[in-house]
């Protein structure tokens, strides 16, 4: 089965890091290769298929033209 890819939005930044904590508890064993977190001062760009970041962290996200 294929998925396409998925964006995560979290209130706060310290959210951002525990979600992914939590994935890697729960048993995700190759989370850092397959989520990208985005906090203040981390590029946007990611070729990873999840992305877990906050709204004011993506409310300066360019759109694609």
């Amino acid at each position: 089965m294929s998925h396409g890819p998925v964006l995560l939005i979290v209130p706060t930044i310290s959210l951002v890091s525990q979600m992914v904590q939590d994935w890697k508890d729960y048993g995700w064993t190759d989370v850092d290769r397959s989520v990208h977190k985005i906090t203040g001062g981390v590029s946007k760009e990611t070729h990873k298929p999840v992305v877990v970041s906050t709204w004011q962290s993506l409310s300066t996200l360019r759109t694609q033209s």
